[in-house]
Parts: C-alpha cells; structure tokens; sequence
C-alpha cells in the first residue's frame, strides 16, 4: 500500500480503512472537503464502517480537539483510547481484563502518534512539537505529523521551522506523488514569510 511504500506501519488490516484515512489527510492538509465522501465528517465516518478501531483518525480526532476550548464527553473517549495504547504498549501488551483489545496491535508510528497526542492535550504543546518533529525525521512521508508541524508552527509563528520540516518532506517526495503540490506551496509560502522571495518564486 501507499503507506508501506512510506515506512509507515499501520495496524489496521482493513485497505479500505487506509485508503480512505489517506483521502481524510488529503482533506485536512488541502483545506478543502471533498463531497463525494462527505467531506471530512463523512470520510471519517466511512473510516470507522471500515474499521471501528483505526488509531490514526483517533490521533488526529484527539489533537483537533484538544486545540478547541473546552473538554467534550467525546475528547475524553479519544485520550482514555490513546492512554490505554501507551499503557499497552508499556506493559508488553493489553492491560489485564482487557485481551480483546486492538491496541495490543499498534504499530510504533502509531504508538509515537499516541504519545505526542497525549502530550499535546496535556498542554505541552512544545513538548508535543518535538516529538512531532523526531517523527518526521524517520517518517519524513508522514503527513499526519507534517500537518501538526505546520499547525503549531502557524501558531507560534515560527516559520523558518516551518520551512525546514516542509524542506524535509518535499526532497522526500517525486513530483508525481500526490502529496506533492501541497507541501510544495506550504514550502512557498514559508519561504515567504521568512523573507526568501526570490526562493519562493522558484518553488
């Protein structure tokens, strides 16, 4: 799958899900909705009819809500699902009691996802970015921590890290890839911000 050919390892043994997180992410690092599915709503929708458990719409659920005010009933579900993954994982398995759960599955990319997830809600954000960051410099594909990268780094206006991390990624890509438009007019525009025009206009 597109994700193997990334380094990535996702736990899920449903294609469908996979394919439909990748047109999820599309939506997110796009900023747009693609109504065929129902927009980002309906993909995520269709992602859990898929597989109920998938980790990583469960990661980037958890971050979006964690950056809004307050703490739903919902947000609560997502860090106690995440909390019991890391538990898991620091135990060498499922918790006592709870065998039948999937997070025994979890891949390392998912696991280091939980952990700054987690971190990210607690409040620490930089902390979270960090962990983000070391992500990316082993899954440098990896568009889930890329659009938290470029998230925080909007938020803290810190563009010259933007414009390393999205550095990063695109000498990682091929023109063809998919992915590609995007976080080259990403780079663009943080090229721009950090005063590289003449650098931006080449992009």
């Amino acid at each position: 799958s597109g994700w193997r050919s990334s380094g990535i390892e996702l736990s899920s043994a449903s294609d469908t899900a996979a394919k439909l997180f990748d047109a999820y992410l599309h939506q997110v690092f796009g900023y747009y909705e693609n109504e065929e599915l129902g927009g980002m709503e309906g993909t995520g929708a269709r992602i859990l009819e898929a597989d109920p458990h998938f980790l990583p719409l469960c990661v980037m659920r958890a971050v979006h809500g964690a950056s809004s005010p307050g703490v739903s009933i919902g947000q609560e579900a997502l860090l106690r699902r995440l909390r019991l993954v890391v538990e898991s994982a620091g135990s060498g398995g499922c918790q006592q009691g709870q065998s039948e759960q999937p997070e025994k599955r979890s891949s390392k990319w998912e696991l280091e996802h939980c952990r700054a997830a987690l971190v990210y809600a607690s409040g620490q954000r930089r902390k979270a970015h960090a962990i983000w960051e070391r992500i990316l410099a082993v899954y440098p594909q990896d568009m889930m921590a890329q659009n938290f990268c470029v998230f925080y780094n909007l938020f803290i206006s810190d563009f010259e890290g933007m414009r390393d991390n999205l550095l990063t990624t695109l000498s990682s890509l091929k023109k063809s890839d998919p992915y590609y438009g995007y976080v080259l007019a990403k780079t663009g525009f943080s090229f721009e911000q950090t005063g590289m025009l003449r650098r931006a206009e080449t992009m």
